[in-house]
């Protein structure tokens, strides 16, 4: 079952925004008849829900990204339906983003910069004191050779998407893999993000919390992970308490000891933190 959600006029354009009764993906892939491999993720910052990808190159590392980066609050895969009604043409032009992020309003600048994407999201910085809200950007994933990428009909549609997303006041991404994603460790993002739903007690975020906030917010991986019990376990709740948004880890400079941590508000993304 679908429900609509959001139009949009302007310019012989009238558009809407189709999106899941449940708040889930709108479709999961079909494969019958496919060799291609596709899959699902199963998102924490998703409502725990399994969020489906047709690409292994493309889509699940973005999906891995968007679970592990410290500024995005929340991810939907397949988000919604976008039903484009252009003058003079009988039949709508039919949009299925890939992604639909909500991200901290500090990030959005950052992203439509032309930087790329994976860079923009880990190398972003937690600022405890200050709360800017939250954006949603919804974000279109492709592989360097696609054979869309020079289909003008394709092209178009997405031209046209990213008109209304503006209107509605989101934002638009087309990523490429080359570009916006394998700038990153992406095995490390992979790594961190396979620890969503390792284990952590009000215990361990207690001392987490009382830890990093005795040295004014910050610290290093190495310490934390000394007191949430040393060795693979520690390293394993610290991946978890990041992913929750516990905590931020600079993964930019890697997974080691030295790496710098921060503590974020533990009210920026209400109920991830009590997740076991």
């Amino acid at each position: 079952m679908t429900r609509h959600i959001g139009k949009f006029c302007d310019n012989g354009v009238v558009a809407r925004i189709v999106r899941s009764v449940d708040g889930g993906p709108i479709r999961q892939m079909v494969t019958t008849g496919s060799t291609k491999p596709t899959g699902t993720f199963v998102s924490l910052k998703g409502g725990s829900r399994a969020m489906p990808w047709e690409s292994m190159k493309c889509e699940l590392p973005a999906l891995e990204l968007a679970e592990v980066a410290s500024p995005v609050v929340s991810l939907m895969a397949q988000p919604h339906r976008l039903e484009l009604f252009v003058r003079r043409r009988r039949d709508p032009l039919i949009y299925f983003p890939d992604l639909e992020l909500t991200v901290e309003s500090s990030l959005y600048s950052r992203l439509m910069a032309p930087r790329p994407f994976a860079e923009a999201l880990l190398q972003w910085r937690p600022d405890p004191g200050r709360s800017t809200g939250y954006r949603t950007v919804v974000v279109e994933v492709k592989d360097d050779d696609d054979p869309r990428n020079d289909d003008p009909e394709y092209q178009r549609k997405l031209s046209l998407a990213a008109k209304v997303y503006r209107g509605l006041g989101f934002g638009f991404l087309v990523i490429v893999r080359s570009h916006d994603l394998a700038c990153v460790d992406l095995d490390l993002v992979h790594n961190v993000a396979l620890e969503n739903y390792t284990k952590v007690s009000p215990i361990d975020v207690d001392v987490c919390m009382r830890w990093l906030s005795s040295s004014g917010g910050v610290g290093r991986l190495g310490g934390l992970v000394m007191r949430l019990g040393g060795g693979a376990t520690g390293r394993e709740k610290a991946a978890a308490l990041h992913v929750r948004r516990v905590i931020s880890v600079d993964l930019s400079q890697g997974f080691l000891p030295s790496t710098p941590v921060s503590l974020l508000h533990p009210m920026s993304s209400p109920g991830l933190s009590k997740a076991a």
